[in-house]
C-alpha cells in the first residue's frame, strides 16, 4: 500500500500530520526497498495548527477532538480504519485552512483611524457593535465592513 501511495503522490505535495508521521512513511518506504518522498513535497499539518494557537497538537486524534476542529469521538475507536483516520485528517484540515484564510483576510484589512458612531439603534444592532468592539484590533475593520452591509444607517 505505502508503494501505491508513493506512486499516486509522485512530484506533487502531499500532507502528514507531523515529522514522526513523515518518518513512518519513508521507514515504511524505505522497507520496500522503495526511495523516501522528498521532504519538501511534505506539508505538515500539527505545526500548521500550532501556528493557529491550537495547542492540542500531540496527535491526530487530540488535535481533532480537543482542539478548534472539535471533532466527535469515533462510534466505535476500536475499529478505526484507515479510511476514518483519512476522513479525520480531512476534517482538520478544512478547519485549519479556513482559519489560516480568514487569518489572512483579517491581517489584510486596512487598519481603522477612526471610531465610527454605532450603527442604528436597536437591541441586535447594540449587541452586534459591543461585540465588535470586543474583537481584537485586527478583526474590528471586518466587524465594521459587515455592520455597514448589515444595519441600517443611523438616523
Amino acid at each position: 500500500m505505502p508503494g501505491v501511495v508513493a506512486d499516486f503522490i509522485a512530484g506533487d505535495p502531499f500532507i502528514v500530520f507531523d515529522e514522526a508521521a513523515l518518518a513512518l512513511v519513508d521507514e515504511e518506504l524505505h522497507r520496500l526497498a522503495r526511495s523516501p518522498l522528498p521532504s519538501a513535497q511534505a506539508r505538515l499539518l500539527a505545526p500548521r495548527a500550532c501556528v493557529l494557537g491550537d495547542t492540542a497538537t500531540k496527535s491526530l486524534f487530540t488535535l481533532g477532538h480537543d482542539g478548534g476542529a472539535m471533532l466527535e469521538r469515533p462510534a466505535r475507536p476500536d475499529v478505526v480504519t484507515p479510511g476514518d483516520a483519512c476522513a479525520w485528517m480531512a476534517e482538520i484540515l478544512g478547519f485549519v485552512l479556513g482559519v489560516e484564510r480568514q487569518k489572512r483576510v483579517f491581517e489584510e484589512a486596512p487598519p481603522i483611524v477612526t471610531a465610527e458612531p454605532m450603527p442604528g439603534n436597536d437591541a441586535l444592532g447594540c449587541r452586534v457593535w459591543a461585540a465588535a468592539r470586543s474583537l481584537p484590533r485586527n478583526h474590528v475593520a471586518a466587524a465594521q465592513h459587515v455592520l455597514r452591509r448589515l444595519l441600517p444607517p443611523a438616523d
